[in-house]
């Protein structure tokens, strides 16, 4: 509609969502927020991680590690809601070091 709007055609144009909503009332499709953190990364297995990274990163010099900021990669995150039947497990978001 703000596209008409824009083209000056808002008269000219019927936007509904009614197949849609029939489509989801239908198949019991909701939108739900991914949250909990059932698919977390097991716990157990972080010091050990931790020492695999500091192995790693000891054969380099302090001055050649890079920590780049993150928001360049929101294109790739994976979305935060879907449409299902029932609730879905979120993952835990881990920031490394």
């Amino acid at each position: 509609m703000k596209f008409a709007k824009a083209l000056n055609i808002e008269d000219q144009l019927k936007c509904a969502n009614g197949w849609v909503y029939r489509f989801k009332l239908r198949n019991g499709l909701q939108r739900f927020n991914f949250s909990g953190e059932a698919n977390s990364a097991p716990l157990e297995t972080l010091p050990e991680e931790r020492l695999c990274l500091c192995a790693l990163l000891a054969k380099y010099d302090e001055e050649d590690i890079y920590n780049a900021d993150k928001t360049g990669l929101f294109f790739r995150m994976e979305p935060n809601q879907t449409l299902s039947t029932s609730k879905i497990s979120g993952r835990k978001k881990v920031n490394l070091l």
